[in-house]
């Protein structure tokens, strides 16, 4: 049960490219980015409607609404569940970023693109989207081509190539710089108490009544008693768990933090010692029972450790602030127009 039991926060998507564009058009972002076209504030408007001008070029908002579908693959967001207001806010942060894209695609107009390396991530995104045949079928629904993907991967490759240039030598990290964040950033190195544990999950569907509540408790029960009597966790769980992703694994859940587990779960968890069962415990996904198998204690990483994940964080701040710098150079010399309401 790992990704169901997590708490997971979204995480962050790069504003630079625009690749997961492509990912936007997979049938799992389809209907959402559907619904954010019904709720774009400009939605009276076609798409070939002017929403910006870059140095007299038009920026339309067919344009801005694929930077919203981009935006929704990235991160998940609900744009059509944000209030009038929130949901303004962020299509004129979107054109934003569509200006951006279109300055740096501008600046990279004379990088020449590999046509090995186009057909190459053209094959993967037809492979994703399950074959030649269903991609024509949602193009068209999108009222899109095969073409217009392609000139998509290309603007992402003269994209990516002309930033790596600007980027060159300029993100690299020192020794000191590495030896200073370890000692400065403490926290970020530090590994917090983990445990290992199986579990046996009896879902309870969500408002549930009370007799079909009073069912699975008394299901999970009888699996307590069996347990208590000495019969095999890791078995019972095979037979018995209602938890797809560790049913056929024995219920191991691998290590996991507390704060990677719903609350109750973790709380149970955590107070058990190596080798101990739990009682029933009820989460929002139903009742679990938790045996810890191994115990690792909280510790720092040693600078060896943390060397890799230091030099790319680092390396990574120095490449937005810089993406930052590029953009503020490429924006002060051009005339930018916004129409957006």
């Amino acid at each position: 049960m790992r990704v169901d039991i997590a708490s997971r926060t979204p995480a962050l998507a790069s504003l630079a490219f625009i690749l997961a564009l492509l990912t936007s058009l997979a049938p799992r972002f389809l209907n959402a980015a559907r619904a954010a076209a019904a709720a774009d504030p400009a939605a009276a408007a076609g798409p070939d409607s002017v929403v910006a001008r870059i140095d007299g070029e038009a920026v339309r908002l067919g344009e801005l609404q694929d930077t919203v579908r981009q935006y929704q693959a990235a991160t998940g967001t609900r744009i059509e569940e944000l209030n009038p207001a929130e949901r303004a806010l962020l299509y004129g942060k979107l054109l934003e970023r569509t200006i951006n894209d279109r300055l740096i695609l501008k600046a990279a107009a004379r990088v020449k693109v590999p046509p090995d390396q186009r057909e190459t991530l053209y094959r993967r995104f037809v492979e994703q989207m399950g074959g030649e045949k269903r991609l024509n079928e949602e193009l068209a629904r999108e009222g899109k081509t095969t073409r217009d993907v392609r000139a998509m991967i290309d603007q992402s490759i003269r994209q990516r190539a002309w930033l790596e240039e600007q980027f060159k030598g300029k993100i690299d990290v020192t020794d000191e710089e590495l030896r200073r964040h370890y000692a400065e950033a403490p926290e970020a190195s530090r590994i917090p108490e983990m445990v290992r544990a199986n579990h046996i999950l009896i879902l309870v569907p969500p408002g549930s009544s009370p007799e079909v509540e009073a069912e699975k408790r008394a299901e999970i029960e009888r699996i307590h008693k069996r347990l208590l009597a000495g019969e095999d966790f890791a078995l019972l769980a095979k037979l018995s768990s209602e938890d797809p992703q560790t049913r056929d694994l024995g219920g191991d859940l691998n290590f996991f933090s507390r704060e990677r587990m719903v609350p109750e779960f973790a709380n149970a968890a955590f107070a058990l010692d190596t080798g101990e069962l739990s009682a029933p415990v009820r989460t929002k996904f139903g009742f679990h029972l938790i045996k810890v198998t191994d115990r690792r204690p909280a510790r720092r990483l040693t600078f060896e450790e943390s060397e890799p994940g230091i030099r790319t964080h680092l390396s990574n701040v120095k490449r937005e602030q810089m993406l930052h710098e590029i953009v503020e150079k490429l924006r002060a010399r051009a005339r930018i127009d916004v129409y957006l309401k």
